[in-house]
């Protein structure tokens, strides 16, 4: 037995703005990844083709059924035949060849680790030869390299300032302007990066003043939605979560918030490019614009609970509203597609074994190909 090794050598991308999260070995849409692939064979090493894939799946398992989708799948021929129709023989020394993958400008889903799935993009470099009993063996070295989709918070349409109104007729037998309640939530924009502080400014008007202070809730839940085969799951859960009382001048009848919520660090990104795999994200403000209260109702609760959720969408003065939030990747007004250097090189070596089955004699390499032989 004969140890060999076959290397991916990476070129890592160049650090950008300080606002991202973290910028080391971080690929976006657009960028190119190159690198090279080196061998060192310690003795003659039959071979029919020497190539590298790049993949990038999404793999899902719900009640064991599991499924996988392909959002990447690329493949270049570095040395021989991809149909593995003749045999070559290398000789014992340091080869290297050049790969380069484009990432395509679309969005992909971020690799990383989910509720009921994983998104993994890899480099697998392959030598492949003939076996003894016919068929072929291979040898690999697997690379996971990080990609996250290109969300800039700080680009079109993301920076545009949204809003949404919600009211409520406090008197449902008339029709008249004058008892209408109304709740308008605005928001600087409209994606938001991990760590970063959603701003909320929400403008109340209630046409009959109050007795009391009312109530506002807000809260950031996300929708996770994973489907293996015929099987669904579909999560709802609270980010964060604030309250807060409203104080509306009877005089003008209005009343305004300015509040904010913490998007925690580890805040999954949203990503809706695969059917099998979602994260959605959106921002529920419930207010309670009641001017009366039943006589045994208590204080308002701190959380949003079912019931007083169904008691106030119930109710005249109950008003809810929700506006859509992205959770980006990165914001960087300045970002383009970059092309990865090999100042810094990272290598990683996976050591594969094989049998010695090279025979002595004359080596032939593919003329079309250029090796660097040292």
């Amino acid at each position: 037995m004969k140890k060999q090794k076959l290397s991916i050598v990476l070129g890592t991308v160049p650090k950008a703005s300080s606002d991202m999260l973290s910028q080391e070995d971080v690929f976006y849409p657009g960028d190119v990844v190159t690198g090279m692939v080196t061998y060192n064979p310690t003795s003659n090493v039959k071979y029919c083709c020497v190539k590298i894939r790049f993949t990038g799946t999404v793999e899902t398992k719900v009640s064991k059924i599991q499924d996988q989708v392909y959002v990447i799948n690329q493949q270049s021929v570095l040395l021989g035949n991809a149909n593995h129709e003749n045999e070559y023989v290398l000789d014992e020394g340091e080869y290297s060849w050049p790969f380069e993958f484009t990432l395509p400008m679309q969005h992909i889903p971020s690799a990383g680790k989910y509720r009921h799935g994983s998104v993994k993009y890899t480099l697998v470099a392959i030598l492949s030869s003939k076996g003894f009993l016919g068929g072929m063996q291979e040898q690999k070295s697997v690379k996971q390299i990080n990609i996250r989709d290109l969300i800039n918070c700080t680009a079109a349409p993301h920076v545009d300032p949204v809003q949404n109104s919600a009211s409520f007729n406090l008197k449902p037998k008339t029709n008249k302007p004058k008892n209408v309640a109304s709740a308008t939530v605005q928001l600087g924009r409209s994606a938001f990066l991990p760590g970063q502080q959603l701003k909320v400014d929400i403008k109340f008007v209630h046409p009959a003043g109050h007795s009391r202070h009312p109530a506002c809730w807000l809260q950031l839940i996300r929708k996770e939605r994973y489907q293996a085969g015929e099987n669904v799951k579909e999560y709802t859960h609270v980010v964060a979560q604030s309250c807060h009382a409203i104080n509306i001048n009877r005089e003008d009848k209005m009343g305004c918030l300015k509040s904010f919520l913490e998007i925690p660090k580890d805040c999954l990104y949203s990503t809706s490019t695969t059917k099998i795999l979602t994260v959605h994200y959106h921002l529920l403000v419930l207010s309670d614009l009641r001017t009366k209260t039943g006589m045994f109702e208590g204080r308002n609760p701190s959380k949003v609970t079912k019931k007083l959720r169904a008691k106030l969408q119930s109710a005249p003065g109950g008003l809810e509203t929700e506006i859509p939030i992205t959770i980006g990747t990165l914001a960087d007004v300045n970002h383009a597609p970059r092309v990865a250097t090999c100042s810094d090189i990272i290598v990683w070596n996976i050591e594969c074994f094989r049998r010695n089955d090279a025979y002595p004699g004359a080596s032939s390499l593919n003329s079309s190909t250029t090796t660097t032989k040292g």
